[in-house]
């Protein structure tokens, strides 16, 4: 869940970790009052460390529909870039959808908030 200093709930950040191949597939969902504000890369950029550092993810996947441009620029702000779905034949792509991969060394094990 992601909340404010008040407590207010304003969205929340999620993964499926497979740990046979040190891989999740991450989500997020942001109230759109607060798009523009820089607090979802937060929330996903804590996710992401939370899960290199203590449950051993290696590869960072982002399932998204093509026309979601915001997402896609986020994304991209955290080292995603997009990947074919055939590198990943576990996770099927809708025809709409695109799927987007973080290597391993673009996570920041030193990164503080």
């Amino acid at each position: 869940m992601i909340r404010l200093n008040s407590g207010e709930a304003i969205g929340y950040v999620q993964a499926s970790v497979f740990a046979a191949n040190g891989a999740a597939l991450i989500a997020y969902e942001l109230n759109s009052a607060f798009w523009g504000r820089d607090l979802a890369r937060l929330a996903v950029e804590l996710m992401l460390n939370e899960l290199a550092q203590h449950y051993g993810v290696e590869h960072f996947l982002a399932q998204l529909k093509q026309t979601n441009a915001r997402s896609r620029r986020l994304l991209e702000r955290l080292g995603f870039a997009p990947t074919s779905a055939e590198a990943w034949p576990q996770f099927e792509a809708a025809a709409d959808e695109m799927l987007m991969h973080r290597m391993p060394a673009e996570y920041s094990p030193d990164f503080k908030c």
